[in-house]
């Protein structure tokens, strides 16, 4: 006979963790299905790299919808600044993956925040004049000496 307790203490673990993600998820606002943050690096890839085929929808036409009040994630976006910590567990594993004759290159690929600063700018393109409350912010960011991105 099976012992329902047990069944219950490996189910446990596995709920806590799912509530826990539910709860700590990003709360970014959506259009058309998609998260700011999808539309943000949709129009950056976009712009940026050719061979990416257009999505069904244009980008702009969605960064636009979200107007100003997706500033405060732009402006996160734009303060990242990637962790010496990242950039040597990237070297070590690129180097274990190379003695291994895997094809795949992690320095080919972008982390997802390195692709949202970088697109954060581009969205700032688009909102254009309606940004213009943003600008003292970004001001501060340049000239901010823990700042060692020069994007602002």
């Amino acid at each position: 006979m099976r012992n329902p307790r047990k069944h219950l203490l490996l189910l446990a673990p596995i709920l806590v963790g799912g509530l826990v993600l539910v709860f700590l998820r990003s709360r970014e606002p959506r259009y058309a299905g998609k998260s700011w943050s999808q539309w943000v690096e949709a129009y950056y890839l976009m712009t940026e790299r050719r061979d990416i085929p257009a999505p069904n929808r244009d980008p702009a036409e969605a960064i636009g919808h979200f107007g100003t009040n997706a500033i405060p994630y732009l402006l996160k976006w734009i303060r990242y600044e990637r962790p010496p910590w990242k950039e040597k567990l990237d070297e070590a594993l690129n180097s274990i993956i190379q003695r291994v004759r895997l094809s795949l290159a992690l320095t080919d690929q972008k982390e997802l925040s390195d692709l949202r600063a970088d697109s954060a700018k581009e969205a700032f393109s688009v909102l254009g004049p309606k940004a213009k409350g943003v600008i003292g912010e970004l001001g501060r960011l340049a000239n901010d000496p823990n700042v060692s991105r020069a994007t602002a």
